[in-house]
């Protein structure tokens, strides 16, 4: 257990347009289990570089679609992350990409999403040290789509399946020394309890924080 690395959770409780935070929190808890400290916070609007320098890794579950661009939180995760931080994304945690600079770090940008379905995850990256080992899996989801920004070097780890065409669901990238992963399943509780994706999410957070996998 190395109760000195601590991972914040930042989201929405009481004010979340579609993606409410207290139920995936108690799921991020079981999966990342003991070995880390974990704080939860819906007052991330505020945090600063020396807020968030004690934190190991942030994982955004943000839910902050029409929020007004924050370009002090921006500068803070862009500089924690540069520095070695690790940042994970799930799912609507994309919502930060009304600052520019967030959209440029998480690698991408949300551009819509049809109806949720039944989505099969497939095609696994192999060679990438998170899905080592993962099984293919498939969960009731939204269809999460994007744009990438072509500049930033990324790596996708998986895909979903929709409309027999194969599109993004996950991707990392590692930006100035630190590590960024993106995950888009994760619309309520219950795709947090797909024993498949929690061991993504459990591997994505470790390998993000450079921990041994």
């Amino acid at each position: 257990m190395d109760q000195d690395k601590k991972i914040l959770i930042i989201g929405e409780y009481e004010n979340a347009m579609y993606h409410p935070l207290r139920d995936v929190e108690k799921e991020l808890r079981n999966i990342i289990g003991d070995e880390f400290q974990v704080i939860a916070t819906d007052y991330y609007n505020k945090l600063n570089c020396e807020d968030i320098k004690q934190y190991s890794l942030i994982i955004s579950y943000t839910d902050c679609w029409q929020a007004e661009e924050n370009k002090n939180l921006a500068a803070a995760l862009v500089s924690f992350v540069a520095q070695g931080g690790a940042f994970v994304v799930i799912h609507n945690g994309i919502s930060l990409q009304n600052n520019y600079e967030l959209a440029t770090l998480i690698g991408a940008k949300f551009t819509m999403h049809p109806e949720a379905t039944m989505l099969n995850y497939k095609n696994f990256n192999i060679n990438h040290p998170i899905m080592n080992g993962c099984k293919e899996f498939q969960m009731h989801e939204e269809p999460y789509q994007f744009v990438f920004d072509n500049i930033v070097n990324k790596e996708i780890l998986f895909y979903y399946e929709y409309n027999n065409v194969l599109l993004e669901a996950a991707w990392s990238l590692e930006y100035g020394k630190g590590r960024v992963v993106y995950l888009s399943p994760g619309h309520n509780k219950e795709s947090f309890e797909v024993e498949g994706y929690r061991n993504i999410i459990k591997r994505s957070v470790y390998w993000s924080m450079k921990e041994e996998l």
